[in-house]
């Protein structure tokens, strides 16, 4: 299963969470008696929002973090790389030089 379908359930099961409670409350003021929503009904609600909030707030913190820490990981491999091209072109040149010393004893 791919992030992208995983974000789409979490993101779906928020939303359908928030339209049921919506849906939920205002049944509770069109229900005898009318006007009046019983405790029950609000505490559904509350459930339904804690649920979508936490769905919707971890999978967004998640995946944040992940999307730092791939960019980190990304910007210290770039350094690794480059740090490796630098070490080729300090031993080319400190090879070059010996070699021209070794020449210049020769001769």
């Amino acid at each position: 299963m791919t992030q992208a379908i995983k974000d789409n359930i979490i993101f779906g099961s928020a939303l359908f969470m928030l339209f049921f409670g919506v849906a939920l409350t205002t049944a509770g003021f069109v229900i005898d008696p009318a006007g009046q929503v019983h405790d029950s009904v609000l505490y559904v609600l509350g459930q339904c929002l804690i649920f979508a909030g936490s769905a919707m707030g971890i999978s967004a913190y998640t995946s944040g973090r992940f999307r730092d820490m791939q960019r980190y990981l990304d910007h210290r491999l770039r350094a690794f790389e480059r740090g490796r091209e630098d070490d080729k072109e300090i031993r080319e040149t400190i090879d070059s030089a010996e070699e021209q010393e070794d020449n210049e004893e020769n001769n």
